[in-house]
């Protein structure tokens, strides 16, 4: 077991996504716990680029345990904030308190494991800004593993038994996003679309499929 903390630090400056690719990979920070806890938090990550936080993009480094917490993500970040790659099963991912300036997506999740039993909690963030059609909204759901279509299907990485996404005062563009029917926000492909999914080898539409409980994680919305 393997613990990372992150306690009280500030970036700042520009890096361009050539250059983070040179120095750092796809992210400003890369980090692997194995079957251990990840813990960020009172962190002012300023830095412009790409990518900012990837988690668990490695089978021998997924975490059972995530915590971003009083974090102020106050660059412009050209694709997501925050990466999880993969998890244990029944890990816990709690996202609080947190500030999102300028972003393609907050979070992406692609669950190389397909762990089960995982829970995602959002309490309290703001974004004030994030990408257009159609990749707009908080949450980017993205099978990346699967080699086609048909193991997308089988494998199902994101459906209910996999993961439950509780989303509490979550603040974006002033209004607080909370949902009457998810069938309108969820995989609409349009202005109102808070989250999505992308399968890499699908075609055409394919790839990002409307919503449908059977493939699209338990989510809980409140104010």
């Amino acid at each position: 077991m393997s613990k990372i903390l992150i306690n009280n630090l500030k970036t700042s400056g520009t890096l361009t996504p050539a250059q983070q690719k040179d120095l750092f990979g796809n992210a400003i920070f890369l980090l692997n716990a194995a079957n251990g806890d990840v813990k960020i938090k009172d962190t002012v990550f300023g830095q412009n680029g790409y990518n900012c936080l990837e988690i668990g993009n490695t089978m021998s480094g997924l975490p059972a345990k995530v915590e971003i917490l009083n974090c102020d993500f106050s660059g412009t970040l050209s694709n997501n904030a925050i990466s999880i790659f993969g998890t244990q099963n029944n890990a816990v991912i709690d996202i609080k308190n947190c500030h999102f300036a300028d972003i393609s997506n907050m979070l992406r999740l692609s669950n190389i494991s397909n762990a089960t039993g995982v829970v995602i909690n959002i309490e309290n963030c703001t974004i004030d800004k994030w990408a257009g059609v159609p990749y707009a909204g908080f949450l980017l759901l993205q099978d990346y593993t699967s080699k086609s279509i048909d193991e997308f299907i089988e494998t199902n990485r994101f459906g209910p038994d996999k993961m439950t996404i509780n989303v509490k005062n979550m603040i974006y563009n002033g209004q607080v996003i909370n949902p009457e029917n998810i069938e309108a926000v969820i995989g609409t492909k349009d202005t109102n679309q808070v989250a999505y999914m992308w399968i890499d080898k699908a075609q055409g539409s394919d790839r990002s499929p409307a919503y449908d409980a059977d493939i699209y994680p338990t989510f809980n919305f409140s104010e």
